[in-house]
């Protein structure tokens, strides 16, 4: 008798198997056939972009090619630094967005600053830097125009440590043309 139980407790055991494989087939099977629709759908999806080709290129080739503006992108930069005493990069990239220009303002705040029209100033309470107009930069401002570059060096700086020490870089100005408050 107990071969008897114990013969019916296996095939209890095989059958409650034998469901638990049947149950993950079906699982297997409901995966593969999502797999198998999506694979048709991305087949599909780059058969349609494939026959939109000559649609896409007229239309790329209707884009103007270079925006025209106003003012040059670095007289743009020289002047919102000017009328925005010490803004940030972020200040001045939303700027740049705002006149519908493309990208970022960092490659022409690299080139004014090579060419000696801005300083940048490290501020540990933003991210980024701030800038100010150098001497230069402050000239070409008022002249409306951006002047030749200048290759800086050590012997054409004309700004000493005495100009740095005045100025005041929260207002943009001189301490010495400022009246002192006693």
């Amino acid at each position: 008798m107990q071969k008897k139980g114990n013969l019916a407790e296996m095939i209890r055991q095989l059958e409650e198997d034998r469901r638990r494989h049947a149950e993950a087939i079906e699982a297997i099977d409901q995966v593969l056939s999502q797999v198998s629709r999506a694979v048709g759908t991305v087949r599909y999806g780059v058969e349609e972009v494939v026959q939109g080709l000559p649609e896409i290129a007229n239309l790329l080739l209707e884009l103007p090619k270079k925006r025209k503006f106003d003012q040059t992108g670095e007289k743009s930069v020289l002047n919102f630094i000017g009328s925005r005493q010490n803004p940030t990069t972020s200040e001045i990239n939303g700027h740049w967005r705002s006149q519908g220009r493309r990208g970022v303002a960092n490659v022409v705040l690299l080139k004014l600053l090579k060419q000696g029209f801005i300083i940048r100033q490290a501020d540990p309470q933003i991210r980024g830097s701030r800038y100010i107009l150098s001497p230069a930069g402050q000239e070409a401002t008022r002249a409306g125009a951006t002047a030749e570059p200048v290759a800086l060096s050590r012997d054409n700086i004309d700004v000493t440590l005495a100009d740095v020490e005045n100025a005041d870089i929260t207002s943009g100005t001189n301490r010495q043309n400022v009246p002192q408050s006693n």
